[in-house]
């Protein structure tokens, strides 16, 4: 038998200062696992092909969960995910010329703290 792997989670924030609003960043070996942690109840337990996953919490928290070993295509995935909410929230429409060139801006920026946040985990 099978010894069950041990459940592992690392997380961090980034601040969007322009926004006014932060992300956090999750980490883990079961992304099912860490959602229901931190109470999105979407996923069920035949999910396990779930890379990443972007949603809000009750108290309208946005969270960003992805294994371990995502793949950079699954990271900007969900980061374009979250940016499109943001935007939707802020009544910014991100296929206007302004809209589109701060929502690329945005994205870099998620994406580069995410990966911040990517090796930080990868160090502990």
């Amino acid at each position: 038998m099978a010894k069950k792997e041990r459940f592992k989670q690392y997380s961090e924030e980034i601040e969007i200062p322009i926004y006014g609003d932060w992300l956090k960043i999750v980490f883990t070996n079961d992304v099912i696992r860490s959602a229901k942690k931190l109470g999105d109840e979407t996923l069920t337990p035949d999910d396990t092909h779930v890379e990443g996953l972007f949603f809000l919490n009750d108290s309208g928290k946005c969270i960003i969960i992805y294994k371990f070993d995502v793949e950079m295509e699954f990271i900007v995935h969900e980061a374009a995910h979250f940016c499109f909410d943001l935007f939707k929230d802020r009544g910014i429409n991100p296929t206007e010329d302004s809209g589109e060139e701060s929502f690329c801006y945005l994205l870099g920026y998620i994406v580069r703290n995410i990966e911040k946040v990517y090796q930080n985990c990868h160090k502990s």
